[in-house]
């Protein structure tokens, strides 16, 4: 299941912890990139209040509200009906609904387009490009189509035309943040990172989301530029401060000493770490100490 996959309006890849458990969003997204054993290397401060950063947050704020009124109030009830079926991830229920309204009206690009994302999670990939391609015909200017069609692509691991989608939905949609971050996901997935640096800026730019800055977080790790990640995951911190899979990661940087940490200090952000892990997500913190404190404490590695 992937995040940000529903209703097409949002795109970036998914949230993977080191066990598999994924985070839960109310919208998900269009492709997965498993990325696994994420280890980060920060210090976790208050960052001082930044003008234009509160703007564009207010800003990606309004985006969002926008973007679930676009979801879920459509002129028809029956559009309402739907969406909300495959909020709940009831693919065939939402999908006859939506096929209904399509036979009462061919050019509903938002039926389409919504009717290609359930077939997508059917795993019905013929059908959900003939859907996204139809959206794309009746609404050529409409970016988020061409977003979709691209998540498709990565999904069915066809990265050429992926990319090609991707890049169609910037050209319509400057402004549209998720295809900067799924094209910057593409990337990564490819190897070509510092253009993947580039587009995840540029979704930050367009919207400042504490999930942008986590991902390039976890680039910036992967090119271990330690000093840039810090900062990077500072920022979603200060856009999410119940961002759960950033205390994992610097739970596990103190457990690990990635920083060098003399033991006093490794055992002091550990419990700072864990203890607010634990307020935000009891079952994850929970997977922390049956995954890892549990194996180091069998092996005698364990912080003493």
């Amino acid at each position: 299941m992937n995040l940000f996959q529903e209703f097409s309006i949002f795109s970036s890849f998914p949230n993977y912890r080191p066990n598999g458990l994924k985070r839960s969003h109310e919208i998900l997204s269009l492709f997965d990139l498993k990325i696994c054993f994420v280890f980060f290397i920060v210090s976790f401060f208050t960052i001082a209040s930044d003008p234009m950063v509160q703007a564009k947050t207010e800003n990606a704020n309004d985006l969002l509200q926008m973007i679930k009124a676009d979801v879920h109030y459509s002129v028809k009830p029956e559009f309402e009906e739907a969406a909300n079926l495959q909020k709940s991830k009831k693919y065939k229920e939402a999908s006859a609904i939506y096929k209904k309204l399509l036979k009462e009206d061919l050019n509903n690009s938002l039926a389409w387009n919504n009717l290609g994302l359930c077939q997508q999670n059917l795993k019905f990939y013929d059908l959900a490009e003939k859907c996204y391609r139809r959206a794309i015909q009746i609404s050529p200017p409409d970016a988020q189509f061409y977003n979709n069609l691209g998540s498709l692509k990565v999904e069915t691991g066809d990265f050429d035309e992926a990319e090609k989608s991707f890049l169609e939905a910037i050209k319509k949609d400057l402004d549209y943040p998720f295809s900067y971050s799924n094209l910057a996901g593409l990337y990564q997935q490819k190897g070509k990172l510092y253009k993947a640096v580039e587009n995840y800026k540029k979704a930050i730019d367009a919207a400042p989301l504490a999930e942008f800055y986590y991902r390039l977080g976890l680039l910036y790790f992967q090119m271990k530029k330690f000093d840039d990640m810090s900062e990077t995951f500072q920022q979603a911190l200060r856009l999410q401060p119940d961002y759960s899979e950033v205390y994992y990661s610097l739970s596990m940087a103190n457990l690990y000493n990635l920083m060098g940490y003399g033991k006093e200090k490794r055992r002091q952000q550990l419990m700072v770490y864990l203890k607010k892990l634990a307020e935000v997500d009891p079952k994850l913190a929970k997977d922390f100490q049956d995954n890892y404190l549990v194996q180091i404490n069998q092996k005698k590695k364990v912080i003493k």
